[in-house]
């Protein structure tokens, strides 16, 4: 296996572990009462219809005070960005060796995906 396949095969795998991680302590918080109204599964039914994401500005404060939305929702800032860095992981790679059509590949599909977000954050808005 290469270099770059490893690298790639242990960012993934902490990615994906974060996410795992940070959404089941956001689960069992929120389940507890941190950040819904009544404990117990009726508090996580009542979060998971009313909440919304915790904003970026708000996260800091949000996730000292174990508040389990925040925990959610940097769970899935860690799942959805773990894509977007194994692809620059790749170009990085491809720039070093100096490879430019897969330099050429690899920036035309990390460009995709930052305009995806983008745009799907403007729609949502």
């Amino acid at each position: 296996m290469s270099t770059l396949e490893t690298r790639i095969i242990l960012l993934l795998r902490a990615g994906v572990l974060a996410a795992f991680f940070l959404l089941a302590l956001g689960l069992l918080l929120v389940g507890l009462g941190g950040g819904a109204a009544t404990p117990g599964l009726e508090g996580l039914a009542a979060w998971y219809t009313t909440a919304s994401l915790v904003p970026a500005d708000a996260l800091p404060a949000r996730l000292l005070a174990l508040d389990g939305g925040a925990f959610l929702t940097l769970g899935l800032f860690v799942l959805i960005l773990t894509p977007f860095l194994r692809v620059a992981l790749s170009l990085h790679q491809f720039l070093q060796a100096k490879d430019r059509p897969f330099t050429a590949l690899t920036l035309a599909v990390l460009l995709i995906l930052v305009l995806s977000l983008f745009l799907g954050a403007t729609v949502q808005n």
